[in-house]
């Protein structure tokens, strides 16, 4: 048990340094000063909004922030409050104790020797008629039928894996999915509570830990490629130095752009108006109030137009913009959740991304990192000061942004 013990005791010292850097972060928040519209909503005044999820105090009572709607927070107490006119909510930190207590049962749980050993009882996967699954999928699901403890689906975007999860979860499999987005301690707790399980993600983070340990029999890999359209695939290759995703021949059907690939350009506005800003909020980064109105724009136009779409963002901040921004057109505020994301999105592939730079002198890592395994199936749209970023050469279509919000107006009016 020594390799328990000393996973374990690893996992411990992670919760603690979590915690550490979580109170660190809420004693550098600044407060938000309000006036209350309602039991739970208020009008928060200035320059600062709290983030979706955060925990924040008012007096003795603790609660959840659930919307940010434009300068309208919701939020939700764990107990009922005493709502002045007006005050200040104060930035707490998240309370450790779940994942704590969840670290302590599993020291005695029957998954904790496949975690932390890679040692797993055998099996005989079960053998799974097609049922508009792929080859993949099958032996995925025909290992998760039968694995008495613990397997591990890695797929890339596109892979299938949206798919396999519903699935698996039809089939009554205890199934933990996005394990890769997951650190060690909210993973701890999603699965004290279960005997055996599914994880399912890509193959990075704590998911490719787990993954290394186990034997082949345990790690099923989703081999599937999508296929986008050769604008978009030669982009991506060019700009990742990587070979494409498969390209395929594309019927382009699109009201606003002309080809797959576009990018708008906020070169031409003033510079004033094309920049970004800074948040005090640590770890947030900076937000573009133009590029986050135009990405809004577009995505509530291609969201009526009954398209699956994602808008990406390399900040924390511009992805709250966004969404705040959205939530005042179409609302569907959760639904949104999944469709925005600074750093990536949730679901599977869509018709169309949406990729917002942010920043003038952007650090192209990170659009190599969200394009490398792009899931635009029909549209990549890409906004941002062409010039500054040095992608004039590898964009067909370039648009100005004025000329793109005329166009959207027009197609709403």
């Amino acid at each position: 048990m020594h390799g328990v013990d000393a996973f374990v005791g690893r996992l411990a010292r992670v919760i603690d340094a979590e915690e550490r850097a979580a109170v660190a972060a809420a004693r550098a928040e600044p407060p938000y000063p309000f006036r209350a519209t309602g039991p739970g909503t208020f009008v928060v005044i200035g320059p600062h909004l709290p983030a979706v999820g955060s925990l924040l105090r008012l007096g003795d009572v603790h609660g959840r922030v659930l919307r940010v709607d434009a300068r309208t927070v919701t939020v939700e107490f764990d107990q009922p409050a005493d709502v002045p006119p007006t005050g200040v909510l104060v930035p707490v930190a998240e309370s450790f104790a779940r994942h704590r207590s969840a670290l302590r049962a599993l020291r005695g749980h029957r998954l904790v020797v496949p975690l932390a050993e890679g040692v797993v009882a055998p099996f005989s996967p079960l053998d799974v008629p097609a049922s508009g699954l792929d080859a993949d999928q099958r032996e995925a699901l025909g290992r998760a039928l039968a694995v008495p403890d613990l397997l591990v689906v890695l797929g890339g975007p596109g892979s299938g894996k949206t798919r396999l999860v519903e699935a698996l979860r039809a089939a009554g499999v205890s199934t933990v999915d996005d394990v890769d987005r997951l650190a060690w301690p909210e993973l701890v707790v999603r699965l004290v509570d279960l005997r055996r399980v599914v994880l399912v993600g890509e193959d990075r983070g704590v998911l490719a830990e787990i993954a290394a340990r186990l034997p082949a029999a345990n790690v099923v890999r989703l081999t599937r490629r999508r296929e986008v359209p050769v604008e978009i695939a030669e982009f991506c290759a060019r700009l990742c130095g990587q070979r494409p995703p498969t390209a395929t021949g594309h019927v382009h059907r699109d009201d606003v752009f002309a080809g797959p690939l576009a990018f708008v350009d906020t070169s031409g506005l003033p510079a004033r108006r094309r920049r970004e800003r800074p948040t005090r909020r640590r770890g947030h980064g900076f937000y573009n109030p133009v590029e986050a109105n135009l990405l809004a724009r577009l995505a509530a136009h291609y969201d009526t137009a009954g398209r699956d779409w994602a808008v990406v963002v390399p900040h924390v901040a511009q992805a709250e913009e966004v969404t705040a921004r959205l939530v005042a057109i179409i609302g569907a505020h959760d639904r949104l959740r999944r469709n925005v994301g600074a750093q990536d999105f949730r679901g599977g592939d869509r018709q169309v991304v949406l990729y917002g730079f942010t920043r003038d002198r952007a650090n192209l890592d990170h659009t190599r990192a969200a394009l490398r395994s792009t899931r635009a199936g029909e549209q990549l749209v890409l906004v941002g000061d062409l010039p500054a970023l040095g992608l004039r050469d590898l964009v067909r279509e370039r648009r100005g942004h004025d000329e793109v919000l005329a166009a959207l107006t027009t197609r709403r009016a």
